[in-house]
C-alpha cells in the first residue's frame, strides 16, 4: 500500500479466480449454515453448536438455503456486469424482491426491514441514490452483506472506490455510518488477497482512518463508531464482548474478529455462525472475507455440494471473471 490509499487490487493476475469463488461460495456457504439458526440467542447456540450444514430449523428450508445476503450480492454481481449504477442495482432488488430472481427456490423467505422500506420507495419513483434511509436508526447490515463484490470493481482507485460505495449503499442504507461499514469492509477485504491477515489488518486499522479524513471530512464524526474496531486490542476482546444482531457495526466488528481469532474458512464461519442472533448476515459477512482469504479451495466441498443452486453460482463466478479477470 503506497502513502493512505488502498489502491487498485489487481487480483485476478495471480489466483484471483481461486479467491473470486472463495468470495462467492463463502458468502453463500456462510449464509446458508446460519439460515436454520437465524434469531436464536448465543446460549442457545452455545448448547447446540453449527458444524455443518443443516436445514429447517428459523426458515424451514432445506440444508443449503442461502438468504437475501447471497441472494443481493449476486444481484450486485449481475449489475457489475452490465453499466453499474445505482437505478439498475435498485431493479436488481426490485426483481428479486418482486419475483423471486436469484432466490435459492425461487421464493423471498428473508428480507431486512430497512432495505424493505427502501425498495418500496424505489418503486414509488424516489431516485435510487435516495431510496436508503438516512438516519441514524437506519444503520442495519442490509448494504454491508452484499457489498464484497465491488472489491472487484475496475473504477476502484481512490477517490472512486468511495463514490462508488456510497452509491451501491445509498440504494438502502444511506447513513454515513453505513457508507463508511462498507468501504472499511472492502478496503480490509482487498488487503486479505495480498497480505497475510494480520499484516492486512493492521494496514487497515493504521490507513484508512486517515484515508477517510482525507476524503470525506465531513464524516470525521463516524469515526467515532468505529473506536473500538481500530484499537490495536481488538482481535483480543473476549467473545462475550463481540455483538451480532442486525446493527450494521455488530456486523462488521463480529466478522472481522471472528476470521482474526480463526486459523481457517470454517473455523471462522462456524465462529461466526455460532455466535448467535443474526447468523446469516454474520456467516455471509464472514464468509466472503474467509473465502477471499484462503480461498475457493478452503471451502468444505460437502458444504458447497449441497448449496442451492450450485450450478447457477459458478456460472455467475465465470461471468464474473470474464468481465473483471480477463
Amino acid at each position: 500500500m503506497a502513502g493512505n490509499s488502498f489502491p487498485f487490487l489487481y487480483s485476478c493476475l495471480m489466483d484471483g479466480m481461486h479467491k473470486l469463488k472463495g468470495m462467492v461460495f463463502g458468502l453463500a456457504a456462510g449464509d446458508a449454515l446460519g439460515v436454520p439458526v437465524e434469531f436464536k440467542e448465543r446460549e442457545y447456540c452455545r448448547r447446540n453448536p453449527v458444524s455443518g450444514m443443516q436445514g429447517f430449523g428459523s426458515h424451514m428450508q432445506p440444508p443449503g438455503t442461502w438468504s437475501d445476503d447471497a441472494s443481493m450480492t449476486f444481484c450486485t454481481m449481475e449489475a457489475m456486469l452490465e453499466d453499474f449504477s445505482p437505478e439498475l442495482l435498485g431493479r436488481n432488488f426490485l426483481r428479486w424482491l418482486k419475483e423471486g430472481w436469484w432466490t435459492p427456490h425461487g421464493v423471498v423467505f428473508d428480507k431486512g426491514l430497512a432495505t424493505t422500506d427502501a425498495l418500496y420507495r424505489l418503486s414509488q419513483g424516489v431516485p435510487a441514490a435516495l431510496a436508503g434511509g438516512a438516519d441514524e436508526m437506519s444503520n442495519g447490515n442490509g448494504s454491508l452483506m452484499r457489498i464484497a463484490p465491488l472489491a472487484w470493481h475496475p473504477e476502484g482507485e481512490e477517490p472512486a472506490l468511495l463514490q462508488l460505495v456510497k452509491e451501491a449503499s445509498s440504494v438502502t442504507h444511506r447513513h454515513p455510518r453505513s457508507v463508511l461499514a462498507c468501504h472499511f469492509y472492502l478496503s480490509f477485504l482487498r488487503l486479505l488477497m495480498q497480505h497475510g491477515k494480520e499484516k492486512a489488518f493492521s494496514k487497515v486499522q493504521h490507513d484508512w482512518p486517515v484515508l477517510i479524513l482525507q476524503l470525506w471530512p465531513e464524516a470525521e464524526s463516524e469515526l467515532s463508531a468505529f473506536q473500538r474496531l481500530l484499537r490495536p486490542d481488538f482481535t483480543a476482546l473476549p467473545e462475550d464482548a463481540i455483538e451480532s444482531r442486525g446493527y450494521v457495526m455488530h456486523s462488521l466488528e463480529a466478522s472481522v474478529w471472528c476470521l482474526m481469532n480463526s486459523e481457517s474458512y470454517p473455523e471462522a464461519v462456524l465462529k461466526a455462525v455460532n455466535l448467535g442472533w443474526d447468523t446469516d448476515t454474520t456467516g455471509a459477512v464472514c464468509g466472503a472475507l474467509a473465502g477471499a482469504h484462503y480461498g475457493y479451495a478452503a471451502i468444505p466441498q460437502e458444504w458447497i455440494r449441497v448449496l442451492a443452486r450450485t450450478s447457477e453460482i459458478e456460472n455467475l463466478a465465470l461471468r464474473f471473471q470474464a468481465r473483471f479477470c480477463e
